[in-house]
């Protein structure tokens, strides 16, 4: 699989013949019994009883397993590998499931990135140039204990030859954000901020995270309002200014479809959000 993975493999003496079984249809499932080691790369799948038993058994004695791409997400259905659904078994048992596409669908590439620092893993012995025609998937449940050979860099196009999208630099230095005691929130944006005035998630997991700072968060996000821009009637500060009233000190800012669809160069419009959000925290 190309992309982000880990693969664990049992030592064994180079005299000793591995029984190899790609198990790509189930029809011959039984040779599993034995088997060494299983190579798989199914495509939710809905094994027979019967069939699901001998996987359960190759598990439960603590063979090896290789995923290839399409096995974080192998099996689909209601059963089970003896307790283990066939929903899980990309994740408890090759590490992920299925999370989405990493790079445009049939559009664009992927070529395989050796870690540095696993160069000389064996099992990358002579790997090189490598290339797949099709995107990567995405990884999201790695843990310190997997250990990454190589990872996928998408490219612009099916062509070996197309360059790769740009990695980010990463920071030298590693940053911590930190909220201050009593310090004031405020919520900006458009209808992406405005709909999270219908739950309290946000709020109540930052409460829980730091009670100690007795954070104040406001939601004044408003449907068709940009960050820099908040249009509203000629008397809507006749009596006060929400915002003024409130001060707040941090921003939590939802640039979005609004901002997408202004007309005015992209300069422009950072110039006009950082003014309106700079103007308040400065108070």
């Amino acid at each position: 699989m190309i992309g982000s993975f880990h693969i664990a493999a049992r030592p064994m003496h180079r005299s000793i013949w591995l029984s190899l079984l790609l198990l790509m249809i189930f029809c011959d499932s039984i040779a599993l019994a034995d088997a060494d080691l299983m190579i798989i790369g199914t495509r939710f799948r809905t094994p027979e009883a019967d069939q699901a038993k001998h996987v359960a058994d190759f598990l439960k004695a603590g063979k090896p397993v290789i995923g290839i791409r399409t096995a974080t997400h192998a099996f689909k259905g209601s059963g089970n590998f003896d307790g283990l659904s066939f929903n899980d078994f990309g994740l408890k048992v090759l590490g992920e499931t299925w999370v989405n596409h990493h790079g445009k669908h049939k559009k664009e590439g992927a070529r395989g990135v050796i870690e540095s620092a696993q160069s000389s893993h064996p099992i990358l012995r002579g790997v090189k140039d490598v290339f797949g025609p099709s995107d990567v998937y995405s990884v999201t449940h790695l843990t310190p204990s997997d250990t990454i050979l190589m990872r996928g860099a998408v490219t612009e196009s099916l062509d070996p030859s197309s360059p790769e999208w740009p990695f980010r630099d990463k920071p030298k230095q590693k940053t911590t954000f930190l909220f201050q005691p009593n310090e004031r929130i405020a919520l900006v944006g458009g209808s992406l901020a405005e709909r999270m005035n219908l739950f309290g998630d946000f709020e109540s997991l930052l409460h829980t995270r730091v009670p100690e700072l007795h954070l104040q968060v406001r939601n004044f996000g408003w449907p068709a309002d940009e960050v820099g821009l908040q249009q509203r009637p000629d008397n809507y500060t006749k009596i006060d200014d929400p915002m003024d009233i409130f001060g707040p000190q941090l921003f939590i800012c939802f640039w979005g479809f609004n901002e997408h669809c202004c007309l005015e160069p992209p300069s422009e419009k950072r110039r006009r959000s950082s003014k309106r959000t700079s103007t308040f925290a400065r108070r």
